[in-house]
Parts: C-alpha cells; sequence; structure tokens
C-alpha cells in the first residue's frame, strides 16, 4: 500500500557564519527547509519542489501581519514526464533551466550553500516554464545525450501566462 503513496523526501540547509569583522557578530541562519515530491505510475513521473526559505511565518486573522512575516514560500519545480524510452522522455512544466549548478543540486558535496553567480544576478534565470524533449541513445561505447525545449519567455509571472512573444 505504501508503494501506491507518492514518496516524499526533502533537506534542511542551516549555516553559520562569522565574517571576523568586529560590528557584526557571528550568527545562525536557517535557509531552506526543501520538501520533494515524487510519484511513477507505468511511463510517467511527476515531481515537485516547494521550498521554504528563511524561516516563513504565514498566519490567520489575528496573527501576525504580512507586513511582519518573513522569508518565502516557493513552488521551485513542478512538472510531469512522459517516459517513451531511453531515447525520448517528454516534461511539461515549471523546470530548472539546464545547467551545471541546477543539474547537479544536490549532490555529496557541496562547498557553498549560495547560488552561482550568474544564477544570481539575473544573468540566467533559474527556471522556466515550457515542454523539454530529452533522451540519450548509445552504439556500443559510444553515447549521445540531448536536451531540447521551448520555453515562455522571461517574465516574473511566466508560470501564470506568457507576457511577451518571445520564447527560449
Amino acid at each position: 500500500k505504501l508503494d501506491d503513496l507518492p514518496s516524499l523526501n526533502g533537506y534542511f540547509e542551516f549555516e553559520y557564519l562569522n565574517d571576523d569583522k568586529e560590528d557584526s557578530p557571528g550568527q545562525f541562519r536557517q535557509r531552506h527547509l526543501t520538501l520533494l515530491v515524487t510519484k511513477e505510475y507505468k511511463a510517467f513521473r511527476m515531481f515537485g519542489e516547494i521550498e521554504f526559505e528563511w524561516g516563513t511565518v504565514f498566519e490567520g486573522k489575528g496573527g501576525r501581519e504580512l507586513e511582519e512575516a518573513s522569508g518565502e514560500l516557493k513552488l521551485e519545480q513542478a512538472w510531469a514526464e512522459y517516459i517513451h524510452s531511453d531515447r525520448l522522455t517528454l516534461r511539461a512544466g515549471k523546470m530548472y533551466v539546464p545547467g551545471y549548478a541546477n543539474i547537479n543540486q544536490w549532490p555529496n558535496l557541496r562547498l557553498s550553500s549560495q547560488n552561482p553567480l550568474l544564477q544570481k544576478e539575473g544573468v540566467f534565470p533559474e527556471t522556466f516554464v515550457g515542454v523539454k524533449a530529452y533522451g540519450t541513445r548509445y552504439w556500443n561505447e559510444v553515447g549521445v545525450t540531448y536536451q531540447a525545449y521551448v520555453a515562455n519567455g522571461v517574465s516574473e509571472f511566466s508560470a501564470k501566462e506568457d507576457v511577451n512573444e518571445n520564447k527560449a
């Protein structure tokens, strides 16, 4: 029965910073609590990643005012895919832009909890909403891997609507 349920995993990031400046005390920071939900059924797979960043606070009536709430709640990724074969998988939804830091987001060892500078400064978007096809083809010991995708143009609300005719 448990195998029929979606899988729930996640991770937690906790930091201690000390920059040795006289006016700046060392500090603990709770950066992320990320929940990962997956489900596979025959040739279909679904994935979702929800991130609570910086100790997110949400309360109903009579609680804290929204301006006082801290942190963020983000849907980092949410996609579904159809696995036709090793050579062709089709994925649709919100997903990370292919790049080393995004593809290898959960390595055994990561020397920083910070995202790469090109991502933080907005040179490359972190995610896109669209459709992706990928696969691998081997001939004996030689192989080729490909990824091709079409995505909404970059905008603040690209998950809701495409605000321009640009496609990536």
